[in-house]
């Protein structure tokens, strides 16, 4: 991921859709990986997205851990 976007440029919509995606790959991806290297990881990635982006606008961060939140729920086993 991270050697991908260094690769692309990213508008506004982009570079919030990335924000997500690294969100959520930090809530689901913590029980396969040591969570200091995962956040450096994203985090690289994030700033790679950044100085690629015409217009880096981010999502508040509510906003973002609602949207991750639904999607967790989503694909979560249900009890039944």
């Amino acid at each position: 991921m991270l050697e991908s976007v260094r690769l692309c440029t990213f508008g506004t919509h982009g570079y919030q859709q990335v924000q997500v995606d690294c969100h959520f790959l930090g809530a689901v991806v913590t029980e396969y990986m040591d969570n200091t290297q995962l956040k450096a990881i994203l985090m690289d990635v994030m700033n790679s997205v950044k100085e690629r982006c015409v217009k880096p606008v981010a999502l508040p961060q509510n906003i973002v851990d609602t949207i991750c939140a639904e999607r967790i729920k989503e694909n979560s086993p249900s009890e039944s």
